[in-house]
């Protein structure tokens, strides 16, 4: 059973540590106090909203139009989203494939970007830089995401002050 809990209290009681919790969810069935339990604690970082992500690609196309002279190809828009998650630090790999495994790349990284050429014992390769994507981000990379885009779109002259309020 996976929980979401908030700490009500903590102490130290005869050298071990006893926490008060509060189980923000539905728990299936009470807990055996016999038994002893596995706990595994992490903080919650919540997951970017779906909106935010929709409204953030509409405004990625409209980055992309402008860059373009009005008008841009899904791949243009993969290549500005590469950008701006380089931009934002975001996290990725590189890998060498060879050129017939980069659908296979595709399936599993929300976008691959070709680096270079090379020959391994003569086999040609190709080095791609794979991006893990803003669908595995928290809240808080999503909208460090976006606050570079916004910059980004200021910088080549589209107003943002609309964006600025619907993505946040």
């Amino acid at each position: 059973m996976k929980q979401l809990v908030k700490v009500l209290k903590q102490a130290d009681v005869r050298g071990k540590k006893q926490f008060l919790i509060e189980c923000q969810g539905f728990v299936e069935s009470p807990l055996d106090t016999a038994k002893i339990y596995e706990l595994d604690i992490k903080e919650y970082k919540g997951k970017r909203t779906l909106n935010q992500n929709s409204y953030f690609w509409v405004f990625v196309k409209e980055i992309a139009d402008k860059e373009n002279g009005g008008y841009s190809t899904t791949q243009m828009r993969e290549d500005l989203y590469c950008n701006l998650l380089v931009m934002a630090g975001a996290k990725f790999d590189f890998i060498l494939a060879t050129e017939e495994a980069v659908k296979e790349l595709k399936k599993r990284f929300r976008a691959v970007k070709k680096v270079a050429e090379t020959k391994v014992e003569g086999i040609p390769f190709i080095q791609y830089q794979v991006f893990f994507g803003s669908s595995t981000f928290n809240t808080k990379e999503m909208s460090h995401l976006i606050d570079v885009t916004l910059d980004y779109a200021n910088e080549i002259g589209i107003a943002t002050d609309y964006w600025r309020e619907i993505l946040k």
